[in-house]
């Protein structure tokens, strides 16, 4: 990789990179009807500068899918201001019929691959037969597939998944099958009606999740069962998830092949009832974020609750699909006390003691005012003394020149 970046640096970007510049921007990619992922960068930006070689080889390994482009902020400033770029580097999404939205998604040539299917061509995608589904599953974690019986049904859900599709491609693989006949022969389909219109889910693992019409509204249940029951978490998809439920579980491991803990946070998000999403995140990728939640060992997990920005740490002793199943119902009953978000220090330490001894509400918040008051005195003392020394040492140097 290092190689790569040094390479890339000497000779500049791959023929197969289209460098983007002020006066040929319009010409390449808003007058085109290609998909295009846009890299704004800056030459000093280290960041940028390790995307260069993932940025090569998904333009090689695309095929026409999505096309790759790059700018230059430092010598194109209309684009710079056009587009609003702040930080480096800034990754942006056109669709064909134009639509810009921000990648958010990982940085791998594998997750760009992924966007390159969701986003090309039509916001659906149609497949001959329940084959071509089984194929894609090969790649995809999961696929949402409208099966069209050409019914009163399908009418009625036909404008609906269109729209979702449109606003929702960069997240999901949206797909139609008219081909019903063909659903006998795949095993996704072996739980799902075999005759008449509808909507589903179809997970890689085997799961299926069946859209009911009578509970909620298109839209709203692909923002809750879009995704898979046990997913990899990151930028494109964790805040979705858990504001789309009442608590998600986050399993954190060093990286993926910690399999016998994801296996056994996916047994338990395959078992679990009630409003709870689950996914996992990667220390080697997310060390830094996972650290907000007090993360520090692994592998381990913390439920967190996006709606009061309250977390909940994993009970101490060895993590069981059954000591999970009972932390979850300790959180969902109120008996479990949680951690707000952002909450460091004395306070943090003050909280601890008050929930594990178990202290009155009003005892607690006394104690943990006390505690954020202390941490502001001890701040605003080390402040004083640094002041006063700074002081000290310009008087010393004072009295040396004289």
């Amino acid at each position: 990789m290092l190689l790569r970046v040094l390479l890339l640096a000497i000779v500049g970007v791959a023929a197969s990179v289209h460098v983007l510049t002020d006066a040929s921007f319009g010409a390449t990619v808003e007058d085109s009807s290609d998909a295009w992922l846009v890299d704004f960068y800056a030459p000093w930006c280290h960041s940028c500068q390790l995307l260069d070689p993932v940025l090569v080889d998904t333009a090689d390994a695309t095929d026409g899918l999505l096309r790759i482009g790059k700018v230059d902020i430092t010598v194109n400033p209309r684009l710079e201001g056009q587009f609003a770029i702040e930080r480096y580097p800034t990754l942006l999404v056109r669709d064909p019929s134009g639509v810009w939205s921000p990648y958010k998604g990982e940085r791998s040539v594998d997750a760009f691959l992924a966007l390159g299917r969701r986003v090309s061509g039509t916001p659906v995608k149609t497949v001959a037969t329940a084959g071509d589904v089984d194929a894609l599953l090969t790649t995809e974690a999961s696929a949402l597939v409208f099966v069209h019986a050409s019914d009163a049904v399908g009418a009625k859900l036909q404008p609906a998944y269109y729209s979702a599709a449109t606003a929702l491609r960069g997240q999901h693989l949206f797909l139609e099958l008219r081909d019903l006949a063909s659903l006998a022969a795949s095993p996704y389909f072996a739980t799902l009606p075999s005759s008449g219109s509808f909507v589903a889910r179809v997970d890689a693992t085997g799961d299926v999740a069946l859209y009911d019409a009578t509970t909620l509204p298109l839209d709203t249940w692909l923002l809750k069962h879009g995704y898979p029951k046990f997913v990899a978490l990151g930028r494109e998809n964790l805040m979705a998830i858990g504001k789309a439920h009442a608590l998600l579980v986050v399993a954190c491991v060093k990286d993926a092949t910690d399999t016998t803990f994801l296996q056994l946070a996916s047994t338990v998000a395959s078992q679990a009832t009630g409003d709870i999403a689950f996914g996992y995140l990667e220390a080697t990728k997310f060390r830094a974020y996972v650290q907000r939640f007090y993360v520090t060992t692994f592998p381990t997990y913390f439920v967190w609750n996006l709606h009061s920005n309250v977390f909940y740490e994993a009970p101490s002793g060895a993590i069981t699909p059954e000591s999970l199943h009972a932390h979850l119902a300790r959180i969902v009953s109120g008996a479990e006390k949680g951690i707000a978000l952002g909450l460091t220090g004395y306070p943090y330490h003050a909280y601890r003691f008050v929930v594990d001894a178990g202290l009155g509400v009003v005892a607690g918040v006394t104690l943990i005012l006390l505690a954020a008051a202390a941490a502001w005195h001890r701040a605003r003392a080390k402040e004083d003394a640094h002041m006063r020394a700074q002081a000290l040492a310009a008087y010393e140097r004072l009295k040396k020149d004289a």
